[in-house]
């Protein structure tokens, strides 16, 4: 006999209905809301774990869900009906993918983030804004960049654990800084089945260590779609140039081409505060669209046989 009587049996039941409602509770939780001795709340809650009814992580109970089988994929295999910004030509994107960009601190992350609005602006799309960052200036940034008010929603929030994204929007949020690295993971899964449950696209910007590379590189890497950092140029003396950067490409899930590892140089402009890839500018070429972004170089084809060949310093 799983219980040693009715009463015991009663009990167990009561607490499993209770953890379905809730989804999880502590046995501290548990014991308020059936009044029992903590004894019994104990003893029922192990039945119900050793029974496999619930499931214990850290301190909290879980009831095991039922899992919801369908024999249909067509319609979810949703190719997104607009260009990303910056990586349409590299990468497919789909509804529910989840973009990471990465960056150095004051490399300007928040000047990418709304310039990535801007060109979802120009797609005549409204994305969503989530700044984490207090004394940001995205509003001065987004004026530069001749956006205007109704452009796209915004919101100051410091809980991105606790944020519920809204149906098949896109969001930028600017930018993830986890309290505790340990659960970065978690932070990621939270918005994985956010993207799950309502689609669209969400950009993640996320501050770089100081040699470059990410924070919980481990943690991180099992839920984005598109992986990437954005790095500022340095010149022959190691000095950084602030209108010249990189998209260093390090993942990408649904590639168009055969290379996995792609660098997008860009170039920013002080008076237009607009960020573009280089190979965007207008460079008196009647051909510009024939761009092969390899590791080292791009190879920019021009009228007949003329080649334009970029190499790392833009030289």
């Amino acid at each position: 006999n799983k219980y040693e009587n009715r009463d015991e049996k009663s009990l167990a039941t009561k607490i499993l209905s209770y953890l379905k409602i809730v989804g999880e509770a502590s046995s501290r939780d548990v014991k308020e809301i059936v009044g029992e001795s903590k004894e019994k709340v104990d003893k029922a809650l192990e039945y119900l774990v050793r029974d496999g009814y619930a499931i214990k992580k850290r301190k909290e109970y879980h009831v095991l869900k039922k899992i919801e089988w369908k024999d249909t994929f067509y319609s979810e295999d949703t190719e997104l009906n607009f260009k990303v910004p910056y990586f349409y030509d590299i990468a497919t994107f789909r509804s529910g993918d989840l973009i990471l960009i990465g960056g150095n601190q004051k490399a300007g992350k928040s000047h990418v983030a709304l310039n990535i609005i801007k060109q979802l602006v120009e797609q005549g799309k409204k994305p969503y804004y989530l700044n984490l960052e207090a004394g940001n200036r995205f509003c001065k940034i987004a004026k530069q960049l001749q956006m205007k008010d109704g452009d796209f929603f915004n919101t100051t929030y410091f809980y991105p654990e606790m944020a519920e994204l809204e149906d098949n929007a896109i969001t930028i949020l600017d930018w993830l800084l986890p309290k505790d690295y340990s659960n970065t993971d978690k932070i990621f899964q939270h918005f994985a089945e956010q993207l799950f449950k309502h689609g669209g696209l969400l950009f993640i910007f996320v501050q770089l260590r100081g040699d470059g590379n990410f924070f919980a590189k481990d943690m991180i890497a099992m839920f984005p779609s598109f992986v990437c950092r954005y790095m500022l140029d340095k010149d022959s003396e190691g000095k950084t140039i602030s209108t010249q950067g990189r998209f260093m490409i390090d993942f990408i899930r649904e590639s168009k081409k055969h290379i996995k590892n792609w660098e997008l140089p860009c170039r920013y402009s002080w008076e237009t505060k607009r960020l573009t890839r280089i190979d965007e500018l207008d460079l008196g070429r009647e051909n510009k669209s024939n761009i092969i972004v390899g590791k080292d170089l791009e190879v920019v084809s021009g009228n007949g046989n003329e080649f334009l060949i970029i190499g790392d310093n833009n030289e």
